[in-house]
């Protein structure tokens, strides 16, 4: 199963294919040997993506994605695993997902007490 983290890392994905990348910027994170389903229709998939701090970076082959690696990239092999973009809810009631993203989960309460 693939992390939240990184399932939310690909949410902007397919408008950040035609960023342009800084030559100096270094990869905090690089997720590699995926499935990546960009949803851009001119470049469907992808074997990896590049992550800078909280942004895309690279989108593309393993090894353009290899390019950007630092001594302190951390580094995720998805084995072969399909890496999609982040989902979006249409549909939320305010007080819940208040809750839930403030990090409050009722989830398994089985009682008010």
């Amino acid at each position: 199963m693939l992390r939240t983290s990184t399932v939310f890392l690909a949410a902007v994905l397919a408008a950040l294919l035609s960023a342009p990348l800084s030559a100096q910027e270094i990869a905090s994170k690089i997720l590699t040997n995926a499935k990546v389903l960009t949803m851009d229709d001119a470049n469907p998939t992808a074997e990896a993506v590049a992550v800078a701090g909280n942004k895309i970076i690279y989108v593309g082959d393993a090894k353009g994605a290899e390019k950007l690696k630092g001594a302190d990239t951390e580094v995720l092999d998805l084995k072969g695993n399909t890496l999609l973009p982040g989902f979006v809810s249409g549909h939320d009631h305010l007080v819940a997902s208040g809750w839930t993203s403030r990090g409050v989960s009722l989830f398994g309460i089985k009682s008010l007490d």
